[in-house]
């Protein structure tokens, strides 16, 4: 699980994001991303048109946990991911290959990682 220091909690901070970073998308997220001087953070949005809070909860935990395993590899990034109605019916592994996949075309992956 990702601890407090890894996460957008606070309003101003996904606003802050949202207004001044840039943003890429693929068919399952949209990701907005600010670079920044010392680590990783980030912050999921999902629209309450994707199901009810359980499938909504479902797939914040599965980020949250693709994130936490590559926070080593990860490049110091203010970050917003925005989920889409193209990632509800896929599992954990076509998630994560999606998120990696995003994140390695903006260069906030740094490396190759183990899978």
């Amino acid at each position: 699980m990702l601890c407090k220091e890894n996460r957008i909690r606070k309003d101003r901070e996904f606003s802050f994001v949202y207004r001044k970073g840039k943003k890429v998308a693929n068919e399952d997220f949209v990701l907005y991303f600010y670079p920044k001087s010392y680590c990783f953070k980030v912050g999921f949005s999902i629209n309450k048109k994707y199901g009810k809070s359980c499938e909504r909860n479902k797939i914040k935990r599965r980020l949250s946990e693709i994130i936490y395993l590559e926070l080593e590899v990860l490049k110091p990034y203010l970050a917003v991911i925005v989920v889409l109605k193209g990632a509800k019916e896929k599992d954990y592994r076509r998630l994560k290959m999606s998120l990696d996949s995003l994140l390695s075309k903006v260069g906030i992956l740094n490396g190759v990682t183990g899978d």
